[in-house]
Formats: structure tokens, sequence, C-alpha cells
């Protein structure tokens, strides 16, 4: 499942460009997209690595499962539906992939929430705080990879954007 998003966002991207707002899509070279595409299928092999290991890590802390297949269980199954969504990627769209991704992205929420007192077996006060701290987690990771993604591409690593 981790590599149908870098798969269809190759695919998409190769096919329209990138529509980014402008009149003209962003088109990228066939070294450049496949560049982006690895880097995308890195980042989202690194995500479910870090994100079960810190919710192993939060485990003792909420009276959790220690696990850590269950941590990757867990955390793949709240992927899944942002996996599925990621067919919007075949269409490279920005507007487009908001409107299938924004919604997913609350299904996937809704699946973490409801999932971890199940999954890891605890009340689901616990889990409501374990979850929310797994969000948090989560959107500092997102914001990070947003910085270091534009430091990088400043830098000549990836794409040249006339940056």
């Amino acid at each position: 499942m981790l590599l149908l998003p870098p798969l269809f966002s190759l695919i998409g991207a190769a096919n329209f460009g990138w529509r980014l707002g402008a009149a003209e899509p962003l088109v990228l070279s066939t070294d450049g997209l496949i560049l982006v595409s690895i880097g995308y299928l890195l980042v989202l092999s690194f995500g479910l690595i870090t994100t079960a290991t810190i919710s192993c890590w939060m485990a003792p802390t909420y009276g959790a499962s220690t696990s850590l297949g269950r941590h990757v269980a867990l955390i793949t199954i709240v992927g899944e539906p942002l996996a599925i969504a990621s067919l919007a990627h075949l269409y490279p769209d920005v507007f487009v992939n908001l409107l299938v991704l924004i919604p997913t992205m609350i299904w996937s929420m809704y699946l973490l929430y409801k999932g971890i007192p199940i999954v890891l077996e605890i009340p689901p006060e616990r889990g409501m705080l374990m979850a929310s701290s797994l969000v948090g987690w989560l959107l500092v990771a997102a914001v990070s990879l947003l910085g270091i993604s534009m430091t990088l591409w400043t830098l000549g690593v990836g794409p040249l954007l006339g940056v």
C-alpha cells in the first residue's frame, strides 16, 4: 500500500503535469518525477516506522500494549484510506486532491481515535488522549517535512523549479 501514492503521483504527473492553480501545468522531467516519487516512498516509509515507534514509546504512559506489531498494524490501518484516496494523484490538480484528501484525512483520524482503545486495549478516555498526542506528532512531522523539502529544493536537491 505504501507504493500506491508515489506510483499514482508518478503516472499522473507524467501524463498531465501538476496543476498548482496557474494556467500552465508544472511538467517535470522523467528523472525529476522518479526522484520525487522515490522521495515520496521514502518519506511514507519513514513516517510509518517513526509513527509506530513513537506510538509504542507513548504506550506505557497511557497503559496501552507495548507490542510494536500492534502499533505498526494500527498505523497501517489508519493510513489505508489515504493510500486508497491517492487515486486522486492520477489527475494531479491541487484542488481535486484537496477535495478528495481532506475527507479522507477525517476518515483516517476517525479510525485513529476509534482504533487505539480497541487495538491497544485501553479505556476510551486514555485512547482519546493518546490519539491526540499522535495527531500532535503527525502535525509537527508534516510541518517539518514541508520545511525540509523546501530547504532541499532551494539548495538544488530535487527538481529545479526556478527557485
